[in-house]
């Protein structure tokens, strides 16, 4: 399953304007994120990249609380 994930600030940058499109947003997520989870937990981070340099980064936090299952949940889910 998947799980949402909502930054944790804006994340700015300054490029020249022609090179907005080549800005890689990567994201580095902590696998694998185990339930339970709880909403605005850090998962992870997201990370801008142009040209290979890293150009700032942001805090991934879980959108929503994920409760661990039971046994039967997890069998067939």
């Amino acid at each position: 399953s998947q799980l949402a994930m909502v930054y944790a600030e804006v994340l700015n940058v300054a490029v020249p304007r022609d090179r907005e499109a080549d800005i890689e947003l990567r994201r580095e997520v902590s696998a694998p994120v185990a339930a339970p989870v709880a909403q605005g937990e850090k998962v992870g981070e997201a990370v801008a990249i142009l040209d290979g340099f890293e150009l700032g980064r942001v805090d991934l936090l879980a959108a929503e609380t994920v409760e661990k299952g039971n046994w039967l949940h997890r069998l067939f889910h």
